[in-house]
Formats: structure tokens, C-alpha cells, sequence
């Protein structure tokens, strides 16, 4: 019995000893920055005997991402969550902004009824005009977010239209949704002016214009999906860059309302924006 007791102790001693693996579970904004680490790497791989200085510029954007990633996902998530403290975010954004430290995103909600939010917005014409208590956005203006976003971002909303043809969203990155018309009416996503795919929301050609708003979702990720009256159109995106959402006013002037962005913000942008660092 003595001997047993003896054997207990020395295979309690022995296992707590053994030096417990450590478990690092990288969240969503850590993956999404990691992603994109990846993809201009592989980029500047690919400029580096044609493009000098396109190859300098990726790497300087990869070597600035290492600051946030190569401490592992636990703590390049804490760098970059510091960052988002609420006395920044009130210096970053006028809307009240939720930040999920889990997962790094950001959300921020835009009624587009009041002159304060859309202060968070750059819109071309002198003076916002509002209608049905949502923002109007006419043919020839469009109203750019502020953010600049890294990875996955969603941005959602409550769209009606004047004109169903025409830009209606897009990124400074080179995405357009557009609606044309030919024998039904289409909607679809163009990128730097090549059609890439489309879906009929509407058989009836004649009728140019909707008469109520219909909600809207739009998320670039690994791919870029458009959930819109009823259809969803999606192709892949193989670029780690958002960039900026802008709010158009296709061909006839749209109104906007209820609008919801998350997503994760590109971290360099945050830094610039606050005087951070260099």
C-alpha cells in the first residue's frame, strides 16, 4: 500500500511536469490579416522581375503587417485591438461604433436621416438632401465611407431606386454593382469596367424605377456576394483590400437608409488616421 502511494506521487509529480501546450486560436481579424499578408506577398513574388518599385511597395505594406501577425494570433489580435479603444473610435467615426474583441470586427450603423451620422461620409454635392427619411444620392454624386477596410467586410442596407440603371455601390478598389436593362432587368458586378457576373431581379423591362425600398447585402471576402430583390450573385476575389464602400446614385438617384458596415479595418489606415506611430 505504502508502494502504491509512492507510485501515485511520482506519476502526479511526472505528468505536472510535462509543460501544457499552449493554444493559440487565431481570431477572424488575425486570419483576415494573415490572408492578406499572404496575397501581397504572393503578388510582389510575382512583380519582382518586372515591377521594382510595385515590388518594394507590397513588401513595405507586407513588412508593416508583420507587426500585427508575428507575435501570434492571441497577441497580434491585442496590438491591433488596442488600437480601437472607445476614445479612438469616437476620434475615428461620429456613429456609435461596436467593436467585437473576440473577432476584432467593427460595426457601425447608419440611420442616413441625420446630417451628424453621414459626417462619417464624403458626399460630393454642397449639401445632403433627404427624402422618406433616407439619404438621396443623386445621379451624378456618391457618398464614400470614410473607412478604409482589410479582408472580410459586410456592408448592408435598405436601397430605393430612381433609375434601376447604373452604378448603385461601389469600392475605390475597382468593384461596381451595376443595374442595366436587356429584355428583363438585370443587376451584376463589374470590376475596373469588365462585366463578371449578373442575375434577372426583375422580368418586366418596362418598369424603370422601384417603388419601395428592398434591403440589400454586400460582403467581400474571399469572394464578393450581393444578396439583392430576391437573387445572389457572387464570384471570387482573390484582392486582401476592401478599400472604401461608396453609396451611388445610379442613373436616376437612389435613396439609402438603415445602413450597417462590419468588418475589419485595415490597421494602417487606423494608425494614420489617429497619428500613430510613423
Amino acid at each position: 500500500m505504502h508502494g502504491m502511494r509512492k507510485f501515485f506521487l511520482f506519476m502526479v509529480m511526472a505528468c505536472a511536469a510535462i509543460p501544457t501546450p499552449v493554444c493559440c486560436v487565431d481570431t477572424l481579424a488575425m486570419s483576415e490579416l494573415k490572408r492578406a499578408q499572404k496575397a501581397l506577398t504572393d503578388r510582389a513574388a510575382e512583380l519582382k522581375e518586372t515591377d521594382v518599385v510595385g515590388y518594394s511597395m507590397l513588401m513595405n505594406a507586407v513588412k508593416d503587417l508583420e507587426k500585427y501577425t508575428k507575435d501570434s494570433g492571441v497577441e497580434g489580435s491585442k496590438l491591433l485591438v488596442s488600437l480601437l479603444t472607445p476614445a479612438n473610435l469616437k476620434r475615428l467615426f461620429k456613429a456609435p461604433a461596436r467593436l467585437d474583441k473576440d473577432t476584432g470586427e467593427i460595426s457601425l450603423a447608419y440611420a442616413m436621416d441625420n446630417v451628424s451620422l453621414i459626417q462619417d461620409w464624403t458626399l460630393n454635392a454642397a449639401k445632403p438632401e433627404f427624402k422618406k427619411g433616407a439619404l438621396f444620392v443623386s445621379p451624378a454624386d456618391k457618398l464614400t465611407h470614410k473607412g478604409q477596410w482589410l479582408g472580410k467586410v459586410t456592408i448592408q442596407g435598405k436601397l430605393l431606386m430612381g433609375n434601376r440603371a447604373g452604378v448603385h455601390l461601389c469600392t475605390n478598389t475597382g468593384w461596381d454593382v451595376l443595374g442595366h436593362s436587356y429584355n428583363a432587368w438585370l443587376v451584376g458586378f463589374m470590376y475596373k469596367g469588365q462585366r463578371k457576373s449578373e442575375q434577372v431581379y426583375n422580368t418586366n423591362a418596362s418598369e424603370t424605377a422601384d417603388t419601395a425600398f428592398a434591403p440589400f447585402t454586400w460582403e467581400l471576402s474571399t469572394r464578393t456576394t450581393l444578396v439583392y430583390g430576391g437573387i445572389t450573385s457572387a464570384v471570387p476575389l482573390d484582392q486582401p483590400f476592401a478599400g472604401q464602400f461608396s453609396l451611388c446614385g445610379g442613373q436616376g438617384g437612389n435613396l439609402f437608409k438603415d445602413i450597417l458596415i462590419t468588418g475589419t479595418l485595415d490597421p494602417n489606415w487606423v494608425k494614420q488616421t489617429l497619428g500613430v506611430g510613423e
